[in-house]
């Protein structure tokens, strides 16, 4: 049983919430979970403690997995999905799409992910497939965290310390220096630059955050700023500081432990962890912003300035943290789950993303 094998994995802490064992089985993108999906994750939790560990359990549905959290991991099942840039539809690409994952996580996060497993129903009960050519799907197993040690929990909480802020700085820079050079043609990367913030422009017209917010014209302004900016983006580019790194580097993935831990890169997209280090750390100092934290979000920024050799002008800073308000924004107008809520928070994306650039005048 997976639980045997799984006995000699201790995490360090705790789950500090109670549980429910309540499943949805509709995701959010539309997509109904086949019948063998539902019965598989039935299985896998009402099993519980014996394939996997001590109950109680829950199960999270996120866009393309089943997240099963028991006492003391989390397992995910990837949903089989089958579209244009996004191929899960055979188990053979779940399992390269959790190997996927288990590789690249581990490169900030390698205690937390502990392996790919196999499984196999055998007289209606879930085991370890002893051959990979047995597997009915796989499991990325993973140890779970405390919801305590989360960013996200502490910005609520007011109880991040500038020492956690510079531990994790730390952490990031010593990761973006190992990560080596990506080349991509400058000229073409700042050209993607401004037709994303186009495309965004496009999207916002004419909806309720653009009549609050005056969003178009906020989109005219950063396209301007590229404009102003482009000898020093694609500078940075011949320059070496695009690289594949984490992606998306949200309060909710950066957990601050002894060592801190980010996990959750943007694992299915290549081409969306290609990045200048500035963004990412802009965009962590940005949803600070948007949590109030603003002393922490210029800790960030100070932090990476310090540690690292490239010293970015203040002017790369805010139109990094602008354009990742705008994309927020974006995609909150488009969550379709409470989209009052969503409309909000894009209004108040894109009210940062203002006052980012009215601070360069």
């Amino acid at each position: 049983m997976l639980s045997r094998s799984l006995q000699t994995l201790t995490p360090e802490h705790q789950p500090h919430v109670a549980l429910s064992n309540k499943m949805a089985c509709m995701s959010t993108s539309g997509n109904a979970a086949t019948l063998s999906e539902q019965a598989r994750i039935a299985r896998l939790i009402t099993e519980c403690p014996q394939p996997l560990d001590s109950g109680p359990t829950r199960l999270i549905e996120t866009h393309f997995s089943w997240v099963i959290l028991t006492r003391h991991f989390a397992f995910k099942l990837k949903k089989a999905l089958a579209v244009d840039w996004l191929r899960h539809d055979s188990v053979d690409e779940r399992r390269l799409a959790c190997l996927s994952e288990w590789h690249l996580n581990r490169r900030l996060a390698g205690p937390v992910y502990i392996g790919v497993i196999p499984i196999v129903t055998r007289e209606d009960r879930i085991l370890i497939a002893n051959r990979q050519q047995d597997a009915e799907e796989y499991l990325l197993c993973m140890q779970r965290l405390s919801a305590h040690d989360s960013l996200q929990y502490k910005l609520t909480r007011g109880t991040v310390s500038a020492a956690q802020i510079q531990g994790l700085v730390r952490v990031l820079t010593h990761f973006y220096r190992q990560c080596p050079p990506e080349w991509i043609e400058p000229d073409r990367h700042h050209q993607a630059l401004i037709n994303r913030i186009r495309a965004h422009a496009g999207e916002l017209a004419g909806t309720p955050a653009d009549k609050a917010c005056d969003a178009v014209r906020i989109c005219d302004e950063l396209i301007a700023l590229a404009g102003q900016l482009e000898t020093l983006i694609t500078e940075r580019v011949r320059l070496g500081w695009i690289r594949e790194i984490h992606g998306d580097l949200r309060p909710e993935h950066i957990y601050l432990r002894t060592t801190p831990i980010v996990i959750d890169c943007l694992e299915f997209s290549r081409e969306l962890r290609l990045l200048d280090p500035v963004d990412e750390i802009a965009f962590l100092a940005m949803e600070c912003d948007r949590a109030g934290a603003v002393p922490l979000g210029k800790a960030l920024q100070a932090c990476y300035q310090h540690l690292m050799p490239d010293r970015p002008p203040e002017g790369l800073w805010q139109f990094y943290k602008a354009s990742r308000a705008v994309l927020w924004a974006v995609l909150g107008l488009r969550h379709q789950q409470n989209p009052e809520q969503w409309r909000q928070r894009a209004i108040d994306y894109l009210r940062l993303a203002r006052g980012y650039l009215d601070v360069l005048g």
